[in-house]
């Protein structure tokens, strides 16, 4: 069998360890996984250099463009200018779902 290289992870890309542990449920009102959530996001404030209460860290499932919406729609204002550059940032900047917002775009 090819062992073919895809470049978007996902479940066929993903190694025999991440499976073996995904074979458990968890379920977000159990406290080993409010445990895991809470150390997670412990650990991205430390590597941020910051702490609570001025910061928090918020876990957001779904797609990488979809983390990327998420914050554009949320943190950067209407008036705000965001620069983006390389070929990957012209997704968000042709508009889909977000406000238009009249940004930048510098392609590499």
């Amino acid at each position: 069998m090819n062992s073919y290289k895809l470049l978007t992870p996902g479940p066929l890309t993903t190694t025999d360890t991440v499976k073996q542990v995904m074979l458990f449920d968890h379920c977000t009102w159990d406290d080993d996984y409010k445990q895991i959530t809470q150390t997670i996001r412990r650990t991205l404030l430390a590597l941020g250099h910051v702490s609570e209460p001025e910061y928090t860290a918020v876990l957001m499932q779904g797609s990488g463009t979809f983390g990327v919406e998420s914050v554009l729609t949320s943190v950067i204002g209407r008036e705000d200018k965001l620069l983006i550059r390389g070929q990957r940032g012209l997704r968000p900047a042709d508009g889909g779902d977000l406000p238009p917002r009249g940004d930048c775009v510098c392609p590499l």
